[in-house]
């Protein structure tokens, strides 16, 4: 059906494009590039041993050890004792792939107060503990004051990409540097872009997390035919502004006017500024042309894109800056899409310091105290039970109605916090200390204690700066 739309130039569909952004015609009478090679892909190479690169730009081979504070142990193929390598000079650490398949998967993700979160299927929920079983790491009890939430239905996809890797890895324009003192992220010193070709399927999940120090001005093209701003004849763009973040069409070979449709404009609860941070996620299906724009976790506007889809595979962060810093590039993540599910509407209560809330998939939400999560013989995934002073008797659902549990928080001003930070396969992160890797990896967590993981759990260690927590 893709392959036909360019020849159908009698078919008239009208679309909504999005909230309150009116209609737009479908335009199927826009050819497609046919004098353009497609972008190769850069994907990351299946790795045969653990990969260890220093803030240097060096690069070690090997089997890692154990990781320290002070140091690194790691046995190279090329010595014939271990390594120890300076831990201060960590940038990263990528695992060996020992995925021979696809991993196994839970429906459920557990967050913590200190950030962290994680793939489980939630068992139990008492007045001081969740019992929660994972594939990675056996059965976990977590005390009830860790939590910061759980949410239900959650769809975990096929990971294709993670990481921005190194800065040689892109294509740069302007003058882009890496901030060694920020985790390897990449910052603006001036205007100029960022480019790199990704394996974009048809169906898409793309992750990207970004800083501002200055006011933003930033356009980030997705799906784009060319790695230069200035050569894209098809492409998605989403722009940064102070106001908020605007969606748009870019498609300059046209005989039409207009080269930019706009498609939606969001204005988040924190929207983009100087001195934040946003994580932005645009789930595209390039076979209906659905884009959907969730920011900070938020699903804040699904679009119809009134064009054929571009076919191109490149995401370019474009600064438009002249200050130095004004973006920084921290991290991103793409994966395959089954093209129909969502996250669930969520919205943090203000409340948390109160009492607890459970929101519903429908949009109900009501706030008390959670008291149990326990099986029930006509409930799959077991009842959950709410107290609040708004209802005369405790209210008793299944779970799989549940949209998310928010457990009551108290505001903390520890700013400590373990040395590394694991990014998981699939999604999540552990903050850990006191690792020690051999056919698993064991370490400490400050608030799940003594961990042993599967290694194909594994994705890559980054040590973190001395001042983040």
């Amino acid at each position: 059906m893709k392959a036909l739309l360019p020849f159908l130039s009698t078919v008239k569909l009208l679309l909504l494009a999005g909230p309150a952004s009116g209609e737009i015609a479908f335009r199927p009478d826009l050819a497609r590039r046919t004098d353009k090679a497609p972008l190769e892909a850069q994907q990351e190479p299946t790795l045969e041993s653990d990969v260890v690169t220093l803030r240097n730009g060096s690069s070690l081979r090997g089997t890692i050890l154990s990781l320290g504070k002070d140091f690194i142990g790691l046995q190279s193929p090329h010595a014939l004792e271990p390594l120890k390598v300076k831990g201060d000079q960590l940038k990263n650490l990528r695992f060996q792939d020992l995925a021979t398949g696809a991993l196994p998967t839970h429906a459920e993700r557990v967050e913590l107060t200190n950030g962290d979160s994680f793939p489980a299927q939630v068992l139990t929920l008492d007045e001081s503990t969740l019992t929660a079983d994972t594939w990675f790491a056996g059965l976990l009890e977590i005390p009830r004051s860790a939590l910061s939430a759980v949410f239900y239905h959650v769809r975990p996809q096929k990971l294709l990409h993670q990481g921005i890797g190194e800065l040689s890895t892109w294509e740069h324009r302007g003058d882009w540097q890496v901030n060694a003192g920020q985790g390897g992220s990449f910052f603006s010193t001036t205007a100029g872009s960022l480019a790199k070709a990704l394996p974009l399927p048809e169906s898409f999940d793309f992750q990207t997390k970004l800083s501002f120090n200055q006011v933003p001005n930033l356009h980030l093209y997705v799906a784009a035919d060319s790695l230069s701003p200035s050569t894209i004849d098809n492409a998605y763009r989403l722009t940064f502004t102070s106001r908020g973040v605007r969606l748009e069409r870019w498609v300059s070979n046209t005989s039409f006017d207009d080269k930019i449709t706009h498609l939606g404009f969001v204005r988040p609860a924190t929207p983009p500024q100087a001195n934040s941070s946003m994580d932005v996620q645009l789930r595209i299906d390039r076979r209906t042309r659905r884009i959907h724009l969730i920011l900070d976790g938020q699903v804040t506007g699904s679009f119809q894109d009134p064009y054929p889809a571009p076919e191109g595979n490149a995401v370019i962060y474009d600064s438009r800056s002249l200050l130095r810093s004004a973006h920084i590039l921290r991290d991103l993540s793409l994966y395959q899409w089954d093209g129909q599910s969502l996250p669930p509407h969520r919205e943090v209560p203000v409340n948390l310091s109160q009492q607890d809330t459970l929101t519903l998939l429908d949009g109900d939400r009501i706030s008390g105290r959670i008291r149990s999560l326990s099986p029930a013989p006509d409930a799959p995934g077991g009842s959950l039970t709410l107290e609040s002073a708004d209802l005369a008797e405790a209210l008793v659902i299944p779970s799989r109605f549940a949209s998310t549990l928010y457990f009551q928080q108290e505001k903390t001003n520890d700013t400590s916090g373990p040395t590394f930070n694991l990014a998981l396969m699939g999604g999540g992160s552990l903050a850990l200390d006191q690792v020690t890797l051999g056919k698993t990896l064991q370490a400490t967590h400050p608030l799940l204690g003594d961990l042993t993981l599967d290694r194909r759990i594994l994705g890559s260690i980054t040590r973190r700066p001395a001042s983040q927590p």
